[in-house]
């Protein structure tokens, strides 16, 4: 796991900031929280910088991440 965080640094330091509360999370509460957690910590920044930032209403932000994600789905063949 330290040797992915390498890899995580050319991403930047959200990027990085973000791997190291998940490793830290994974440790104390185990891996199936921790993830999830952190999946909510990224769910939650994202949607208060699009919203507040980037004056987004929320519905567009959810909107945008569904979209994105069939978008994704869809070229995993």
């Amino acid at each position: 796991m330290i040797a992915g965080l390498v890899h995580v640094t050319h991403y930047g330091p959200y990027a990085l900031m973000l791997a190291l509360i998940c490793g830290g999370l994974v440790y104390k509460v185990g891996i199936f929280e921790g993830l999830l957690i952190a999946m909510a910590i990224h769910a939650i920044v994202h949607f208060m910088v699009y919203t507040k930032h980037d004056n987004m209403p929320g519905r567009a932000v959810i909107k945008r991440y569904f979209d994105n994600l069939k978008k994704d789905s869809s070229s995993v063949s």
